[in-house]
């Protein structure tokens, strides 16, 4: 049974939830977006400060930026105090010139850089979304039957692929072209799917980030295609022309493995609490999508910060342009973060 889920009328983000689990919440999955929101959520909480310093790169349009800790984290949340951790853990690499391989924290500082980030900061990510992504917190807001189900799926996926591929190319060449024309369009289909059912990526166009949704398409599309396609035209498609009715069965067999990830894409069913919190979620994005002039300026004489303490969730509710757009002829007290 299918319980639907009602958007509830929302004005704040749920209470309780930083805009990294509220963004786990909405999509069931956390990704780097979602953590990047951190950022500014710590610094609208007193943690650090930005400071853009305006240098910019011969390559890049994009100003650097300047981190500072103003104090040290006081609050119980692991995923935050792991990101603040991240940001100021002082490496080895940066300040030993004997053991620049060495990536075990040191000292930790008061300031970064974006530079001092860089190829750096993935690590702390990373372990946050082990953190957020982890099975039991998908299990409080998705069945466990539905992870059962994915994995049958996934399997049937499998061996609809190995059945339309194995016989025509066994039959015409030998197991040394086996392996390519399993392998290589395998990798590229899924490379290709993931993309395709991707959420937004950020493009740049004149020096001006843009989250783009065609974007991740355009990649899957592209670079899937050809790592599928060129084994595919070498290893599997001269096996199938002889025998129209192998290339027939080739075709349906792709078609079934389609629907197949269609399926696995929105098979997760959510549980009562999953289905509560992704109402109230989506009716909170709802009203950042729609509020009008008067409820926002309502909202900055109750509250002056409301647009700095909304702005991250807006981020991971990929509704951030929209939000700031609506605040462009409402006078705003800069914040003291940045």
């Amino acid at each position: 049974m299918t319980i639907k889920v009602i958007d509830t009328v929302e004005f704040y983000p749920p209470e309780g939830f930083n805009s990294l689990e509220v963004g786990f919440l909405y999509k069931g999955k956390a990704d780097n977006q979602d953590v990047t929101s951190l950022l500014i959520y710590l610094a609208n909480k007193g943690y650090i400060k930005i400071t853009e310093t305006g240098e910019k790169s011969r390559f890049s349009k994009s100003a650097d930026f300047r981190i500072t800790k103003l104090k040290e984290y006081d609050g119980d949340n692991i995923n935050e105090r792991l990101f603040l951790e991240g940001l100021f853990a002082k490496r080895a690499s940066l300040t030993s010139p004997f053991n620049h391989d060495s990536d075990t924290p040191m000292d930790d500082v008061t300031e970064v850089t974006s530079k001092d980030l860089t190829n750096k900061f993935y690590k702390t990510m990373q372990q946050i979304l082990l953190n957020i992504n982890c099975k039991e917190n998908s299990q409080k807001i998705f069945e466990k039957t539905a992870s059962r189900k994915t994995i049958f799926i996934v399997l049937m996926i499998i061996a609809t692929f190995c059945l339309i591929t194995l016989p025509p190319v066994l039959g015409y060449s030998d197991m040394e072209s086996l392996i390519p024309a399993l392998l290589c369009p395998g990798i590229g289909f899924t490379f290709m799917f993931s993309m395709f059912f991707s959420g937004k990526e950020t493009v740049y166009s004149n020096g001006k980030a843009i989250r783009s949704s065609i974007a991740p398409k355009l990649y899957g599309l592209v670079w899937g295609g050809l790592f599928a396609g060129v084994p595919f035209a070498f290893f599997v498609l001269p096996a199938l022309l002889p025998e129209p009715i192998q290339l027939f069965t080739y075709m349906i067999g792709i078609g079934c493995v389609f629907g197949m990830v269609v399926c696995l894409k929105y098979l997760p069913k959510r549980t009562p609490y999953g289905n509560e919190m992704l109402g109230k979620i989506r009716g909170f994005k709802n009203f950042l999508e729609t509020a009008e002039k008067d409820r926002l300026e309502a909202m900055v004489m109750e509250n002056p910060t409301c647009f700095y303490d909304i702005l991250p969730f807006s981020y991971v509710l990929e509704v951030s342009d929209k939000w700031i757009e609506k605040f462009e002829t409402i006078a705003l007290q800069a914040p003291d973060w940045y």
